[in-house]
């Protein structure tokens, strides 16, 4: 069950950072 959880936590996790990152990215870049 606990390890269930931590996948299904992961999973949704994972887009949000990917969001993140998708919307850092660019700002990073411009001020390289």
């Amino acid at each position: 069950m606990i390890i269930t959880a931590f996948i299904a936590d992961t999973l949704c996790i994972i887009p949000f950072v990917a969001f993140l990152l998708f919307m850092y990215i660019p700002y990073y870049a411009m001020y390289r």
